[in-house]
């Protein structure tokens, strides 16, 4: 098992027993990978991503034989599919024949590099604005009139209110995570405490370790807030440095407080929320643990928290009973938890997150 702690997402994409344990659920292969997982949690994040990458090619395996003039033309109607897929259509049904043709699909997509994949499940071909070739940085403006959900390479997220934009790049390298917002997005921030994660919003900057907050910062707006529902954050002007010399000028904020930037008069206010956040500690643990409680109940639970469209079938799983502890994990393990518990697969399109039943027309 040795070769697999050093995997990426990329090997895991190209590994036979990981895909035949994906696509075709084998037997053999689950006692590894379940092993696997519990022995190395922290690659719990790239499995997933490699499993949305695989599930997102819609395929199914027969055993027939293809060409290389056929395999190259499966692998352009990924790429068509990739760069056109047109809003609210499904995605077509693209046939694997052959496990060489299905190498090559991969492949193909690797070299699209693995965040453009992400964002193409999760954004609208009209959201997504630009992506930079030479500085690797995507751009997603919202201009639907419903909250989208937006997934980084790093397992944040961010969920992006209509009419605004936010930009980072498709692989955080170097010290720290830069993501630049105009407007307004609420952020579940992945913890790396080598890496600070920072929001630049005009001329405010938030930086965070790993936390989830909320950021208002309109282009014409005469003042912009961050508000903190877990974990500690700091805010302060970009002229600013968040050194020991300057503290009393960087604004560190708790659970259930909130800064306003007067940009008038370059000012911040800080105070207290009268009414705490439904993500905050002391509101999560009493809102979002649940015991035999309808499926229903829950989803509407996490569509307030989040303010996110979350889809299923209402009738076949809406009356289902669920106990499961979510207060504490983050948005993908809470849907992945109670996907489990109703025998359920989750795919993220078009900024939503759509629950089907795990049944084998779906897998």
């Amino acid at each position: 098992m040795a070769e697999y702690d050093n995997y990426e997402i990329e090997d895991f994409l190209q590994d036979d027993s990981f895909i035949d344990w994906i696509l075709n659920e084998k037997v053999e292969g689950n006692a590894f990978w379940t092993t696997f997982l519990s022995e190395h949690p922290e690659k719990r994040t790239l499995i997933e991503k490699a499993r949305a990458v695989l599930i997102s090619i819609n395929v199914k395996p027969l055993d027939d034989q293809l060409s290389d003039a056929e395999i190259n033309l499966r692998v352009k109607l990924i790429q068509d599919q990739a760069f056109r897929q047109v809003p609210g259509r499904q995605a077509p049904m693209v046939k694997i024949y052959q496990r060489q043709w299905f190498k090559a699909a991969v492949i193909f997509l690797i070299f699209m590099s693995s965040g453009f994949i992400t964002y193409r499940t999760l954004i609208k071909p009209d959201d997504l604005i630009t992506k930079d070739g030479l500085n690797n940085q995507v751009k997603i403006s919202n201009t639907s009139n419903k909250s989208k959900l937006v997934l980084m390479n790093d397992g944040s997220l961010a969920v992006l209110t209509p009419g605004s934009e936010i930009q980072f790049p498709s692989a955080f390298k170097g010290e720290e995570r830069n993501v630049y917002l105009q407007g307004e997005a609420f952020f579940e921030v992945h913890k790396d405490p080598k890496h600070p994660f920072l929001v630049h919003s005009q001329n405010m900057i938030t930086r965070v370790l790993g936390t989830s907050f909320t950021v208002k910062a309109f282009k014409n707006a005469a003042e912009f807030k961050v508000i903190v529902n877990t974990g500690k954050v700091w805010v302060y002007d970009q002229k600013t440095k968040p050194v020991a010399e300057k503290k009393d000028l960087v604004i560190a904020l708790t659970p259930n407080q909130q800064v306003i930037y007067k940009r008038d008069i370059f000012q911040f206010k800080k105070d207290t929320l009268t009414r705490p956040s439904l993500l905050s500690k002391e509101v999560a643990d009493k809102e979002l643990n649940f015991t035999d409680i309808r499926f229903s109940t829950v989803i509407s639970k996490l569509n307030l928290a989040y303010g996110i469209q979350i889809e299923y079938n209402k009738q076949k799983l809406g009356d289902l009973r669920i106990t499961a502890s979510l207060a504490e994990h983050p948005l993908n393990e809470k849907v992945e938890m109670i996907c489990r518990a109703v025998n359920a697969k989750y795919r993220f399109a078009d900024g939503r997150i759509i629950i089907e039943e795990d049944t084998p027309a779906n897998r």
